[in-house]
């Protein structure tokens, strides 16, 4: 389990879809879904077919559980073990 939040890990994607390290441009993610202006600017480089750009992304958050399971009740509370922080 990570103590970082969805905004965060938002913003790491964000930065990452910049494109601006070798590891960035390993993802097929961010090669895929570059920021509006690395795709202006790189175009079809990479010899990864763009799909769209990370602007355009909506971060949505899904989880599953078991009410028959006890040690499941972190994922839906709001404190500070939980996932929603």
């Amino acid at each position: 389990m990570t103590k970082r939040t969805f905004e965060a890990r938002h913003k790491e994607h964000a930065k990452g879809a910049e494109l601006k390290t070798a590891s960035d441009m390993e993802s097929k993610f961010f090669l895929g879904y570059p920021t509006k202006q690395t795709a202006l600017s790189i175009g079809q480089q990479s010899g990864q077919s763009i799909i769209g750009s990370f602007e355009n992304l909506e971060l949505l958050c899904g989880l599953d559980f078991s009410r028959s399971e006890p040690i499941h009740t972190k994922l839906y509370e709001t404190g500070e073990d939980s996932i929603f922080v």
